[in-house]
């Protein structure tokens, strides 16, 4: 009888042990975007979470102006957000500034990542936006529409 207690605590100890190793720390992963950029962000159980990475992107005048297009990167910050690593898009919206404009703007966010192997994952991103510019004289204004996308692979480092 105590063997087979002894041996039953000893049991119940050892699974409490590994399922709390398991469920312990998020594993932080890190890569390299399509347009260069560094890409950070931690899974833990399947969901990536506090995605940071800059985006390229391309404002172009949609109204047929002569103004020129503009290029830079935004930040793709996802910190507030969590993403399923199912090769699914998951979109989602926030205002913030972007790098082409002096006021906050929606930003549409479509993320998608699917595992590639034991340890790494890849994925897209894309960014869309828009904005108003005044002009002279008075009441006239340029409309922009901005888009960025890249593609992504990442590796476990931990």
């Amino acid at each position: 009888m105590k063997k087979t207690l002894t041996l039953t605590l000893a049991t119940a100890a050892l699974l409490a042990a590994a399922a709390s190793a398991s469920a312990a720390k998020p594993v932080p992963y890190a890569g390299k975007t399509s347009g260069g950029h560094k890409i950070t962000f931690a899974v833990k159980k399947n969901v990536a979470w506090g995605l940071s990475t800059g985006i390229p992107v391309t404002c172009v005048p949609i109204q047929g102006n002569v103004t020129a297009p503009t290029v830079g990167v935004d930040l793709f910050d996802g910190t507030n957000w969590g993403f399923r690593i199912h090769g699914k898009v998951q979109k989602y919206k926030e205002d913030r500034k972007p790098y082409a404009y002096y006021n906050e703007v929606e930003m549409n966010h479509d993320v998608t990542i699917r595992r590639t192997g034991r340890g790494r994952v890849a994925g897209k991103l894309r960014l869309q936006y828009s904005f108003l510019i005044p002009r002279y004289p008075i009441g006239t204004f340029n409309i922009y529409s901005c888009l960025g996308t890249a593609t992504f692979k990442a590796r476990a480092r931990g």
